[in-house]
């Protein structure tokens, strides 16, 4: 038979010393990390600055056309609109992908209205974190004339989506994605010039899935399509592109068809007026005395013009 003895006031979990009857410290534990309810906590191989470069260099070359788009923005100080070029939803999950070790987190918040999406990057092998909004109002204009307007609520709500991720990950890794547009805009224009049959192909196909007019888009590069460079098919490619992934629409990057005829008409007029015009002959000069010989004029060079139709800068 055990006799119990006095013990001491214990808390659940304790232990006590049985000769002296002293309470023991706790004993050391193994420090468990919070559970991560997204999970994501496996680490690759550590991230090597170069050989993320080639793999994205070579990504560019392929995927030009998927990678970089452009939209119009109003000059207003010189009166014209200007294309700028940027990176598409692809071209930032390919650098999320590549650049390895990263982790996303997205919050979305329902203000009635619209919603605001807070992307949060996460570099594990840095520990840093970058967080950037975005407010997608509910009422966006998607184009295409969307009847059914739960669907069409549901498209709005991932290209908001879309958005928050693409604007994180091209903020935080700027330096990488300035890098792939510039490789993509070589790789795209390099494919084009390649291929100016299929890249025509996929301009008109783009257009009918998005019910645009070719007029609209002759207005815009100023010539008809008969008459495009392979800069000017890159472009549009690019434009096509930003409408297609939901970056812009249609209404903002072309004229209205009802306008568009008369745009392209007074494109092709104020080209006209700027081309150099013929001098007339000149009359017939003086002979020429053996005591004043005068040097032949030498021949000019010609003068370049990257003037087809396309804002500077673009392609």
């Amino acid at each position: 038979m055990v006799i119990m003895t006095d013990m001491p006031d214990m808390n659940p979990g304790e232990d006590f010393d049985a000769e002296t009857g002293e309470i023991l410290p706790p004993k050391p534990t193994a420090m468990v990390a919070p559970e991560d309810p997204f999970g994501g906590t496996i680490m690759g191989p550590p991230r090597n600055p170069d050989k993320v470069m080639a793999r994205l260099r070579k990504l560019c070359a392929r995927q030009g056309m998927n990678y970089v788009y452009s939209w119009t923005v109003k000059d207003r100080q010189n009166n014209r609109n200007v294309l700028i070029e940027g990176a598409t939803i692809k071209l930032a999950n390919d650098l999320f992908r590549e650049y390895g070790n990263c982790r996303l987190r997205i919050l979305e918040v329902d203000n009635g209205p619209s919603w605001t999406f807070y992307a949060l990057f996460i570099d594990k092998e840095t520990g840093a974190e970058y967080m950037r909004s975005f407010r997608q109002d509910k009422g966006k204009n998607i184009g295409g004339g969307m009847k059914d307007q739960s669907r069409r609520l549901d498209m709005v709500y991932q290209i908001g989506q879309s958005k928050a991720i693409r604007n994180v990950i091209v903020n935080v890794l700027s330096n990488y994605a300035d890098y792939m547009v510039s490789e993509a805009k070589k790789g795209l224009l390099e494919w084009v010039e390649g291929h100016g049959e299929d890249a025509s192909k996929w301009i008109v196909e783009m257009l009918g899935k998005h019910n645009i007019d070719l007029l609209q888009v002759e207005a815009v590069v100023g010539k008809i399509i008969g008459k495009w460079s392979a800069r000017d098919q890159a472009a549009v490619m690019a434009q096509l592109r930003g409408i297609d992934e939901n970056l812009t629409t249609a209404e903002e990057e072309f004229p209205a068809p009802e306008d568009a005829k008369q745009v392209l008409a007074d494109k092709e007029k104020k080209k006209a007026d700027k081309a150099p015009k013929k001098e007339p002959k000149p009359k017939d000069e003086p002979e020429q005395t053996a005591e004043e010989p005068v040097e032949e004029p030498k021949a000019e060079k010609p003068e370049t013009s990257d003037d087809d139709g396309l804002p500077s800068g673009m392609f």
